[in-house]
């Protein structure tokens, strides 16, 4: 119940402290990891750790819902997003996983509509395991997360096949998921109309409205790219 300026020093101390373990995690990655070509050892290892960290807030008791999405849990008096640490296991996952089976996903495959699809026991692995990445974080409504899996799924995708097909699959399949994610889930819905209408009165006066959009907007114009 303290007043929001009350809390500006609680919030600014927790941002050094996840700047410093950030950086300090960045240290100590650049000393365990000489070469990354190493971590395609791990592919499988990444895997596992991908699906249990997303797993994790749906867990009763450790996972919270704010603003409509169940992407939190709680370590004491810190709040921590897995699917954060996941943007990064799941990329190794899909690196290593591509490098192994590159030529394989290239050649084989029947045609359909024109273009050539790997053989399902090529394509499988990964193409299950982003499935169900997918499908954890619907069900916490983490569509922005979903969102950037699927796109670092094609992009990976493409660019160890060389295949603009699959760009064409993405787009053929992206259109649909977010006209239904749109529809299916409010807060989607709301955000989209906030972006739409970030100008609109009743929209910016809203709690969870524009404000922050349009406070963004307004820095941007007065401070350009790189601040006053």
């Amino acid at each position: 119940n303290l007043p929001p300026e009350s809390q500006y020093p609680i919030v600014g101390m927790k941002q050094l402290i996840f700047v410093a373990v950030g950086l300090l995690a960045g240290a100590v990655v650049l000393i365990l990891v000489h070469n990354h070509r190493n971590l395609r050892r791990y592919t499988y290892i990444a895997m596992f750790v991908s699906i249990v960290l997303l797993i994790l807030p749906l867990i009763p008791g450790l996972g919270q819902e704010h603003f409509g999405a169940r992407i939190w849990i709680y370590l004491g008096p810190f709040s921590v997003q897995p699917a954060e640490f996941v943007k990064i296991t799941l990329a190794i996952f899909f690196a290593g996983y591509l490098v192994t089976n590159r030529d394989m996903l290239t050649v084989g495959g029947k045609k359909f509509l024109g273009i050539r699809l790997p053989r399902a026991r090529d394509l499988g692995p990964i193409l299950l395991t982003w499935l169900v990445a997918i499908l954890v974080l619907v069900l916490q409504r983490d569509l922005g997360t979903s969102l950037l899996f699927f796109g670092l799924f094609i992009a990976m995708i493409y660019v160890a096949t060389a295949r603009v097909s699959w760009l064409i699959i993405g787009a053929a399949l992206f259109a649909p998921a977010a006209y239904f994610a749109i529809q299916a889930f409010p807060h989607v819905g709301r955000r989209i109309t906030i972006w739409l209408h970030a100008y609109d009165n009743d929209i910016y006066n809203a709690i969870g409205g524009s404000h922050q959009v349009v406070q963004g907007q307004f820095g941007m114009a007065s401070g350009g790219l790189f601040g006053t």
